[in-house]
């Protein structure tokens, strides 16, 4: 009886023995060679090598050891973090599923977005064909005094200030030619705010392009051929005006070697945009969609006081 006994139990220790040698061997065979297990978790070698590449083996200067206890560390505040319910927080599942998303953008959408061209040819068909926004119009620097009238001015109070932007316009004939603008004339014959302490400077203005200046204004600007040249005084409904014209550009248009890098990136991204939709067509035919509008259209926004019942999903066919 006794040997019996013994016997059974050498069995049951040889048992226990291959149990523990087969989970072992299986174990290695799942997960490779084990260096560390951490929790339900395990290091395989091939882990930590790799590790040790991405740190850069060749350097030389790398220390094993605390680039496992690195692993083991990491591995630990992993489980830690499963067993606090971490990987159930909502932000944390939106961060994942965002990584999921980039990822394969990364793996399907970027080669084809890095494969766009755009040619030679086909900019210089966009350039001619868009020629007008490379064409700059001529631009005249002016300055300006103004006096304001009103409409409940009678005819004398009218000529009154006339008279006075005559003896600014005979006081700016004698203005010397570097003289910017109409200088400290503007200070005693200028009512615009905006420029009256700056010589009566109004920047340049584009021929053809909207200003806040009234268009007889403008237009006597222009109508001078020469720099420092003043105009007559020229009197509308808002009040009387003298225009004195600083420096002149002539129209161009920008050589196609000048906007071609532009160009090029233009008509990159845009077909960059068109390699996206495609791409989100794609997805969208791979992928199964249904959308129940109606239920969004009949809940009630967050925060909203409306209280009604969830309606139900629809059932499937």
């Amino acid at each position: 009886m006794q040997r019996n006994r013994s016997l059974w139990l050498l069995l049951i220790i040889l048992f226990l023995i291959l149990a523990v040698w087969y989970w072992l061997r299986s174990d290695t065979m799942r997960h490779g060679t084990i260096v560390a297990r951490v929790g339900p978790r395990v290091i395989t070698f091939e882990r930590f090598e790799q590790e040790m590449v991405r740190r850069g083996t060749q350097s030389g200067n790398l220390d094993k050891k605390k680039v496992l206890e690195e692993l083991v560390e990491r591995e630990m505040l992993l489980v830690q973090a499963l067993e606090q319910g971490v990987d159930s927080d909502p932000e944390v599942i939106k961060n994942y599923h965002n990584l999921l998303i980039g990822s394969l953008k990364k793996k399907l959408l970027t080669p084809q977005l890095d494969s766009v061209i755009a040619s030679d040819a086909e900019i210089s068909t966009y350039y001619n064909a868009h020629i007008e926004e490379y064409t700059h119009p001529p631009t005249v620097h002016f300055a300006l005094l103004f006096l304001s009238t009103h409409a409940k001015m009678d005819d004398e109070q009218r000529t009154q200030v006339k008279a006075r932007m005559q003896e600014a316009r005979k006081e700016a004939l004698l203005l010397s030619e570097k003289e910017h603008g109409f200088g400290p004339l503007a200070i005693h014959y200028s009512e615009d705010q905006a420029t009256r302490y700056t010589g009566g400077d109004i920047g340049w203005l584009h021929k053809g392009r909207a200003t806040r200046w009234e268009a007889p204004v403008v237009d006597a600007g222009f109508a001078l051929s020469g720099n420092n040249q003043v105009s007559e005084v020229i009197a509308t409904n808002q009040g009387v005006y003298l225009v004195k014209r600083i420096q002149a550009k002539e129209g161009m248009v920008q050589p196609l070697a000048e906007v071609s890098s532009r160009i090029r990136h233009k008509l990159v991204l845009e077909k960059g945009q068109g390699v996206q939709q495609t791409f989100m067509d794609d997805m969208k035919r791979r992928t199964p969609i249904e959308t129940y509008w109606e239920v969004v259209e009949k809940r009630p926004l967050p925060g909203s006081k409306v209280e009604m019942e969830s309606p139900e999903l629809p059932k499937r066919p």
